[in-house]
């Protein structure tokens, strides 16, 4: 029994972080996926270099190639905003579909060059960027305005028709010219201009929050990442990808982005808030986008040649702790288990140690990374939801420098 043990321990130790991604498609003629969207885990849509538009609605197992009319070119920026509803911007012009991408109907034009960028709160409420405004829709984008809504401190940033606008709940983050990033907790009524000190460059053109607190930054003429940590008051340079800078993401204390595809070819991925980065998925085409779904916790990425790659991050739903005394490392057993599909996993810290505790599938690879960091003497327990997952037996190993030790739990739907 020891001896299975140690060899599943070497396993799981073992495995590469890129087995976490699943590829999930490949178009028959190699098309470079130019724009992305994600309502949620099994919602995603794509549209390619030849104006095809692809989706799936149940998370990657079938896929359909829709026909559709009413436009004909490669949008620059697309947001879907459920499984029947969703925008595609070109220059200076907004068209959406409420049937599942087939009609395709005109609903903002203006004159220039400048590609609009839409975000959308629910089926009703979103906002939209152009010429350095906000517009407002409250009907579902039927119509829009600049009325209803007040303008941020600085103009928002001209776009490639995603990246400058950000939104979730009541919270509505933008670029802006001359600053760097404005935050508005209200929905655009009233606006907050943090400091932004420590860009090196104004006018950012990809946003990303994973809380009001916490958030990354690029700009695709610099190759320099950026993380704050307070709300955009300060920025600092979390890693340089040699490459220019596209799509960025965050799941938690989870970081991911994508350099441009055609000088690198990976995901970077950091598990403690930017501070340390690897890389966690190559391609040998590239990738062009890398998108995370607004509702659950799935990532897509696309390439250049019409690959889709999926990849699911486990909730922690929250991490607590005793200061009580404790003499020895202790990894409890999950509870409840079996669970469905939340559970929580105790552990106990005698010293202050670099502590890691990570959830494996049966094979080994690598599911969840659910602490890393550096932890004072107590006790902790972590609330794990595991929604994304499939029911079957898992593995959660606790280990610091000097100590090692794996459970297993089962996942039952």
């Amino acid at each position: 029994m020891s001896k299975i043990l140690i060899s599943l321990i070497f396993f799981i130790s073992v495995q590469n972080s890129q087995a976490q991604w699943t590829l999930k498609y490949q178009t028959t003629s190699n098309e470079n996926i130019k724009v992305s969207s994600s309502p949620d885990s099994n919602t995603f849509w794509f549209i390619t270099n030849f104006d095809r538009l692809y989706r799936t609605t149940d998370g990657g197992t079938v896929w359909n190639l829709i026909p559709h009319t009413g436009s004909a070119f490669v949008p620059s920026g697309l947001f879907v905003v459920n499984r029947d509803t969703a925008f595609k911007t070109g220059s200076a012009s907004v068209f959406r579909t409420i049937d599942g991408g087939n009609q395709w109907d005109l609903v903002f034009s203006n004159s220039g060059n400048e590609i609009p960028v839409v975000s959308m709160k629910n089926n009703s409420e979103g906002v939209l960027s152009f010429g350095g405004l906000l517009y407002k829709t409250t009907d579902g984008g039927n119509s829009w305005s600049t009325k209803g809504i007040t303008q941020p401190p600085h103009a928002v940033v001209n776009s490639s028709g995603k990246g400058t606008v950000y939104g979730y709940d009541n919270n509505l983050w933008v670029a802006e010219n001359g600053s760097g990033i404005s935050y508005s907790s209200d929905y655009g009524i009233s606006w907050i201009l943090p400091a932004n000190i420590g860009l090196t460059f104004s006018g950012p053109s990809n946003i990303f929050f994973g809380s009001p607190l916490f958030g990354i930054s690029v700009k695709r003429n610099s190759s320099f990442v950026y993380i704050t940590k307070n709300g955009g008051n300060n920025w600092i340079p979390a890693d340089n990808s040699l490459g220019l800078n596209e799509d960025v993401a965050i799941i938690n204390s989870h970081c991911w982005y994508i350099p441009d595809p055609f000088d690198h070819f990976y995901i970077k991925y950091s598990a403690d808030s930017g501070a340390a980065w690897t890389i966690q998925l190559t391609d040998p085409a590239g990738f062009s986008v890398l998108e995370k779904s607004r509702s659950g916790n799935t990532l897509w990425a696309g390439t250049t040649t019409g690959k889709v790659y999926k990849y699911n991050d486990p909730v922690i739903t929250s991490v607590s702790s005793s200061d009580q005394n404790t003499s020895e490392f202790v990894l409890k057993q999950n509870y409840p288990n079996p669970f469905n599909p939340k559970t929580e996993i105790s552990y106990e810290v005698p010293a202050a140690k670099s502590v890691k505790l990570t959830v494996y599938n049966i094979l080994g690879k690598e599911m969840a990374e659910l602490v890393n960091e550096r932890q004072s003497p107590g006790k902790y327990k972590v609330s794990f939801d595991a929604s994304d997952l499939t029911s079957g037996v898992y593995i959660y190993k606790l280990s610091t420098e000097n100590f090692t030790e794996t459970k297993r739990m089962i996942l039952i739907k």
